[in-house]
Order: structure tokens, then sequence, then C-alpha cells
């Protein structure tokens, strides 16, 4: 069983981790209208990085029966 406090401290990782995926992909298409291609795909690498790590501590609750809550991803500014 894991404490209510260290499931909440997760679950804000988690959240931290796609906010930050959802940034690096707003960066990778902005990189793209640029024609910036290169730097486009090092942060679509960049997303993927944020996605996994969010989701090795999805399956770390889930292993502990716990539940990661998501919340909402914030639109990046531009």
């Amino acid at each position: 069983m894991i404490k209510p406090a260290i499931l909440t401290a997760v679950s804000a990782q988690i959240q931290h981790e796609l906010d930050s995926a959802h940034t690096y992909q707003a960066i990778a298409l902005y990189f793209g209208h640029l024609n910036l291609h290169g730097f486009g795909a090092f942060m679509e690498h960049q997303a993927g990085e944020e996605r996994k790590h969010a989701d090795k501590f999805i399956r770390h609750l889930a292993d502990r029966g716990a539940r990661a809550d998501l919340g909402t991803l914030t639109a990046p500014r531009v």
C-alpha cells in the first residue's frame, strides 16, 4: 500500500512528465514550421522520453495496486 502523500507526489510527477512531453511536442511542431527538421526530430525524441518516464511511474503505481491521477494537460505557450 502506498501512503497517500507519496501517491500525491508521484501523481504530480507524472503530470510534470506529461506536461513536459506536451511542451516538447509543441516545440517540435514549431521547428517543423521553420523547416528546422533536425531540431524538430530532437524535440520529438525528448517528448517520447518524457512519456516513457510517465509510463514508468504509472506502471510503478499499478504494480502496487494504486492508480495514478493524470489530471489535465495545459496548452503550451506559443
